[in-house]
Parts: C-alpha cells; structure tokens; sequence
C-alpha cells in the first residue's frame, strides 16, 4: 500500500466517509468524535504528508531548547505552531513580552514556515517532553476579577529613583528563596538565569513591597528586573492586590 493510498483512506476518516463504501456517516456515532483520536488523526495525516526533513537547516538543538525554556518562563506550554511563529516573528504574535525572547525573528527570511515547522516537528518527535506537536487543549476559563484592573495600561509614570529602587531590591534580596535550584527541574532552573524569583511563591512581605514599588511606577519593565520575575508574573499580582484593596475598602464595617 502506498502513502499516498493511506492518505486517501485517512482523509475520508477525516472526512467522515467510510472508506470502504464511499458511505457519509456522523462522527458521533464513532470513536472519530473524540478529540484526542481526531487529534491523533490529523498529526498521522501530516506526519504521512510532511515533505521530507530539509537538509542543511541550522537550527541548533540547543536553540530549541531555550526558546521552549522563555516560553515556558512567560507561561506557556510551546508547541510547533507557536515556536514557528516565534522564529519567524509572526505579525500575529499579540503578546507583547515574546518578542522579548533571544529566539524572535532569528530565522525570518533565512528559512520559510513550513521548513521551520518541519524542523520542529523533527525536534518534538526526538523530545516530545520538551516540545508538543499540539497546543494544549483549553481547560474551562477560570474567572479572574482581577484581570480587568487597568493600573498598569493607564498612563505611565515613574517616579522610582536609583536610591529607592536599590532600597528595594535589597530587599527582595533578603527575602531568599523557598524554593532552591537543586530541588527544581530543569526548565525552572533554566528560566532562573534571567529572572531569579521565576516559580518562587509570592510571599507577604514580597506582596507589601510590591505595593510599595507600584507608589512610584508602573512600569513593569522597571518592576520586573527590581523583582526578578517575568513582566507577567508583576502585572498578575500587582492586579490582584489592587482589586483585593478597593474589596476590602467596601466592605461594611
């Protein structure tokens, strides 16, 4: 049987035709209603309609590797689809902090789409832990109140001189850590080289001179250094203070 006679027969699964009557029948009266197999069946199809791997693609491992390390330290679980667009710089990025990432539009212009993708695909097949083929399927919306305080999009100020910012991250210095390098796994040990409180738990005294810093700016790029921590970790708790102080401002007494 060839591949391309495979794919005749996968694409009418896919299709939800019998293949072997030419027959239409509903996907919710066959295991192919279930996401994790029509999942499955999409990544055989192009697995099977992939190009073969081009050859003299540098795109070192070790490259991979720590994009997958940023992405995770801004909150994401990397996939191919979303590294491809981190190499090449997609217009469609909306967020902000991964055109941050050393890995940002490294190969735009030198490789196209879909080489990359098929690099990475290669990747993730040799470390699928590191890299999944798929994004990670939604889990319901948590409500999150706190999401729609807008104290860091307002207009910027910044009146946190060097001798308050050095006052400060002394500090935070102090505070320690709980949570030691020796203890954690690799892609935290990792993203701890550019931000060194990353997956540290936020502590009282960490939250109180947070609230203290934010007297002075809003900048989370001078905010996020003086703390160690991803842009997104300080906009989070920092929203979250204050939608818990004007709670508690309103309560009855």
């Amino acid at each position: 049987m060839t591949t391309d006679s495979v794919l005749e027969i996968l694409d009418a699964l896919r299709c939800s035709v019998d293949p072997r009557t030419g027959e239409a029948f509903r996907k919710a009266d066959s295991c192919l209603g279930d996401p994790t197999v029509r999942r499955a069946l999409h990544g055989l199809i192009n697995t099977l309609a992939a190009p073969p791997l081009p050859k003299d693609v540098d795109i070192p491992d070790a490259v991979i590797t720590k994009a997958c390390a940023g992405l995770r330290e801004l909150g994401y679980e990397p996939c191919v689809v979303q590294l491809v667009k981190v190499f090449i710089g997609s217009r469609s990025i909306a967020d902000r902090s991964l055109k941050g990432l050393r890995a940002y539009n490294k190969y735009r212009g030198k490789y196209t789409r879909p080489v990359i993708h098929a690099h990475l695909i290669d990747f993730h097949r040799r470390f699928p832990k590191l890299l999944s083929e798929h994004p990670a399927p939604r889990q319901a919306t948590v409500h999150e109140p706190w999401r729609e305080i807008d104290f860091f999009q307002t207009e910027s100020f910044d009146k946190l001189e060097e001798p308050k910012f050095d006052e400060l991250k002394a500090a935070v210095l102090a505070l320690g850590l709980r949570k030691q390098d020796d203890r954690l796994p690799a892609y935290m040990v990792a993203a701890r080289a550019n931000y060194p409180r990353a997956y540290e738990p936020w502590v009282r005294d960490e939250q109180a001179l947070l609230i203290e810093a934010m007297c002075y700016t809003n900048d989370l790029a001078r905010l996020a250094p003086l703390f160690g921590r991803t842009v997104k970790s300080i906009e989070g708790m920092g929203q979250r203070l204050i939608f818990e102080s004007k709670n508690q401002q309103h309560k009855p007494a």
